[in-house]
């Protein structure tokens, strides 16, 4: 169902979200580390291509540090970090030692949201983990273990590869160890660069998706962690790009209505035919025709760009102050998002629904009477910190606030009193918009109508 923009769609008998599973639409998500024009630029990707994502991949071989950098630079651009852990040594070195751990530990003093992809593809003879169903499900559910007990900011991904199929199921660790189901798809004009194999006729949606989500999308959110097709093959010898808009387009545009439970697709953009790794061209930037067909196809906010975190448990959380990459409004710019709070380390628990008492002051009070934001008045001009607070209806029960300056997070907090103070000072001179968004106890969210207000510079 389409409503405005806001794309609604329901799995039949789910009945609670995984962890950072979205309620509603889909995550995009890409790899750019070797893509030609990005380079491994997360803001220049998104200019190219005309839309932001809400994560990114990266591989981390076992036995390596945590990419702590990496993932710092993710969380800084706003992001959730997509790790592809590879146990390329084989599956004996993997124990409770203190690798494991000091990786665990790193990822949860990230603070940055992460989808950790362990030991994918193991259904394909070409990972050094393939052939042990047995010795696989214990060494995943060992990490899965030390990750919930070390890394409360990490959901954990199982994927296998779309071929074969057979024994996609010996693999499965069981929903208990499971987060996200992911799958790895490609979209290629030749198997193997061999003529003797075509591939131009599969179906990405019911040959290489369907199996994987039939078995798993009513367990657990379905993730496409890798997908491409084909814009230049180097058995055709030319540029395939009408090959790849076709099959992207078949494989995005079914997502909605066919398959609602695909919460992440994820572009592997690399010209892997120029890096002399592989035979084909997957980038999403190196076509124009390749770009343009993405930018349509991932329009519509059915596409989302930020991930969900779950609600933050007590203590209270350390008051954000107003990053300075926070500028002034303005419709023809999009506003950039900042880091991530710390990630708090308790297991995440459940919160007190406190109702909150309206301010008698009415006069402070925006448009709308019955919620909205305290401290200010529409056209304020605020030359330095200013103390902003929520009202509203007194009937409602509300287990989070969420500040918002220009539509980004500056405050988060499950606990009263819900104020934060919006510090002028650390501005650039223009307007900006304030909002809150409280999710009440029936689990809905709401946002208040923006304010806005003008900041100057104090007069000497």
């Amino acid at each position: 169902m389409v409503i405005g923009c806001l794309w609604l769609t329901a799995t039949p008998g789910i009945s609670a979200l995984a962890r950072f599973e979205p309620p509603n639409g889909c995550y995009l998500g890409a790899f750019i580390e070797h893509d030609s024009r990005a380079r491994g630029d997360f803001a220049a990707f998104e200019r190219i291509v005309g839309r932001r994502h809400a994560c990114y991949i990266n591989y981390a071989g076992y036995g390596r540090p945590f990419p702590s950098l990496w993932v710092e630079k993710v969380g800084a651009h706003g992001a959730a970090a997509h790790i592809a852990f590879e146990p390329n040594g084989g599956l004996d070195k993997i124990r409770d030692d203190t690798y494991l751990r000091g990786w665990a530990q790193a990822a949860g003093a990230s603070g940055v949201p992460i989808f950790l992809r362990f030991a994918s593809e193991m259904n394909g003879n070409w990972m050094a983990y393939c052939g042990n169903p047995a010795l696989y499900i214990e060494k995943w559910r060992l990490v899965a273990r030390i990750m919930r007990e070390e890394a409360p900011n990490v959901a954990l991904v199982w994927c296998p590869f779309s071929s074969p199929r057979d024994n996609i199921p010996a693999y499965y660790p069981g929903d208990d160890y499971v987060d996200w189901v992911g799958v790895n798809i490609y979209s290629v004009v030749y198997h193997n660069g061999d003529r003797s194999q075509p591939a131009d006729g599969e179906d990405p949606r019911e040959e290489l998706l369907r199996s994987v989500y039939d078995l798993y999308a009513a367990r657990r959110p379905i993730m496409i962690c890798e997908y491409a097709a084909t814009s230049l093959c180097k058995v055709v010898g030319k540029p395939t790009t009408a090959f790849a808009v076709r099959k992207m387009t078949d494989l995005y545009s079914a997502l909605p209505q066919r398959f609602p439970r695909v919460k992440c697709v994820q572009w592997f953009s690399w010209d892997a035919h120029a890096s002399d790794m592989a035979n084909n061209d997957y980038s999403l930037t190196t076509h124009a025709e390749v770009t343009k067909a993405y930018a349509a196809l991932t329009a519509s906010d059915y596409f989302r760009s930020e991930v969900v975190l779950p609600v933050r448990p007590r203590p209270l959380l350390a008051q954000a102050t107003l990053p300075a990459a926070i500028r002034p409004a303005a419709r023809d710019r999009a506003v950039p998002r900042g880091p991530f709070p710390p990630w708090p380390k308790p297991a995440l628990v459940s919160v007190p629904r406190t109702p909150l008492v309206p301010d008698e002051d009415v006069s402070l009070r925006p448009i709308r009477s019955d919620f909205g934001l305290l401290g200010l008045r529409p056209g304020q001009r605020v030359v330095d910190k200013l103390t902003v607070s929520v009202y509203h209806p007194a009937e409602w029960t509300v287990s989070m606030v969420v500040g918002l300056v220009n539509g980004k997070v500056v405050f988060a907090s499950n606990r009263p009193p819900f104020a934060w103070t919006f510090d002028a000072a650390v501005l650039d001179p223009g307007r900006y918009e304030l909002a809150v968004r409280v999710t009440r106890g029936d689990g809905t969210t709401v946002t208040s109508p923006p304010v806005g207000v003008e900041v100057r510079r104090a007069q000497p």
